[in-house]
C-alpha cells in the first residue's frame, strides 16, 4: 500500500503494522480483539462480533492474483503499509474465530486498507 500517488485523503494515513499491534493490545490480544472489532452483521455462520471498538470490520474477504475473490462473508483482511519484501507485505485479520492475526501476503492480492487520521 506504499504508493507515489498517495491513496490517503489529505490528513489521514494508511496504517502500518505498529499502528494494528497496538489497537489488538489495547482490546486484549490477539484471542478477543476481533470479536470487538467484527461488524454486529454480514459474517457467515452468525459469527458476528460485537463491534465494541466502534471499528466495523466487515468480512469483504480478498481477491487472489487471478482477480477471484475468495472468503468473503468468512474473513475481513486489510493490508498494513509494512512491507517484508520486494514482493510480500503485512496484513491483519479477522476470521471466523474471535481473534485478530497478521500474516504476510503477496503485494498484487487484493485486500481491505485503514487509513488513520493524523
Amino acid at each position: 500500500m506504499n504508493d507515489p500517488r498517495e491513496l490517503a485523503p489529505v490528513g489521514w494515513t494508511l496504517s502500518n503494522a505498529d499502528d494494528w499491534a497496538m489497537l489488538i493490545n489495547y482490546l486484549g490480544g490477539q484471542g478477543v480483539a476481533g470479536s470487538k472489532m467484527k461488524s454486529i452483521s454480514a459474517w457467515s455462520e452468525g459469527n458476528n462480533g460485537t463491534n465494541e471498538a466502534g471499528f466495523i470490520g466487515y468480512p469483504g474477504g480478498y481477491r487472489v492474483e487471478n482477480g477471484t475473490f475468495l472468503n468473503t462473508a468468512s474473513i475481513g483482511i486489510w493490508w498494513s503499509s509494512t512491507e517484508n519484501n520486494a514482493q510480500t507485505a503485512i496484513d491483519h485479520y479477522i476470521a471466523q474465530s474471535n481473534s485478530a492475526g497478521r500474516s504476510s501476503s503477496p503485494k498484487q492480492r487484493g485486500e481491505s486498507v485503514r487509513c488513520l487520521r493524523k
